[in-house]
């Protein structure tokens, strides 16, 4: 059955369009200003609205859904299903990005500002931050395939300073520098480096299960120390 009403004002005209029956059911209304449409049945369901100021689009069945929001300021785009997701958010300020599965997701957020990408799966994860300050960061999180090694890489560098490292079940580095000091680690089950630099003094370790060295320098003195199980010199 149909049905088509319409109703009239010195404002404006509305008209609605209604139709049902057992398998689908239709539902619209149309304006000067707007429009909705809506259809259901046991298969999908759309849904639509229109006007000047933004849009509206929406389709749901068992396997998926997807939705669109549009306006002036921002549009919204997002994809439902049982295998992934997808999600995106554009406005002129900034963008965002989604993606997911049983594999793998990943994540994207841009702006005049910022950037920032994320890579997430069962083997490894990147992540990267980017700033307009010049300054970045990339970070790698991984397993490889062969082996059992954790490794963890992590990267900033800016105009003022850059900061390095690495981690692993095996090792570990650290790395800062700048034009006033420069700071250097290292770190294993073996043994460990220290190093630190700066205009007034340098210092240096090394450490392990054997010996130890360290050294201090300066403008007024050095000092040096080695030592061992059989020996020490000072």
């Amino acid at each position: 059955m149909a049905v088509e009403i319409v109703l009239t004002s010195e404002v404006k005209t509305l008209i609605f369009y209604i139709f049902r029956s057992k398998d689908i059911d239709i539902y619209s209304v149309m304006s000067k200003d707007f429009d909705i449409y809506s259809y259901r049945s046991k298969d999908f369901d759309i849904y639509s609205s229109r006007s000047k100021d933004f849009d509206i689009y929406s389709f749901r069945s068992k396997d998926f859904e997807i939705c669109s929001d549009r306006s002036k300021d921002f549009d919204i785009y997002s994809v439902m299903s049982k295998d992934f997701d997808i999600y995106n958010v554009r406005s002129k300020n900034f963008e965002i990005y989604s993606f997911r599965s049983k594999d793998f997701d990943v994540y994207s957020f841009r702006s005049k500002d910022i950037d920032i990408y994320s890579f997430r799966s069962k083997d490894f994860d990147i992540y990267s931050f980017r700033s307009q300050q010049e300054k970045s960061l990339f970070l790698v999180t991984g397993q490889s395939s062969n082996t059992s090694i954790r490794e963890r890489r992590v990267s900033v560098r800016s105009k003022d300073f850059d900061i390095y490292s690495f981690r692993s079940k095996n090792f570990d580095i650290y790395s800062f520098r700048s034009k006033d000091l420069d700071i250097y680690s290292f770190r294993s089950k073996e043994f460990d480096i220290y190093s630190f630099r700066s205009k007034d003094f340098d210092t240096y370790r090394f450490r392990s299960k054997d010996f130890d060295i360290y050294s201090f320098r300066s403008k007024d003195f050095d000092i040096y120390s080695f030592r061992s199980k059989d020996f020490n010199i000072i």
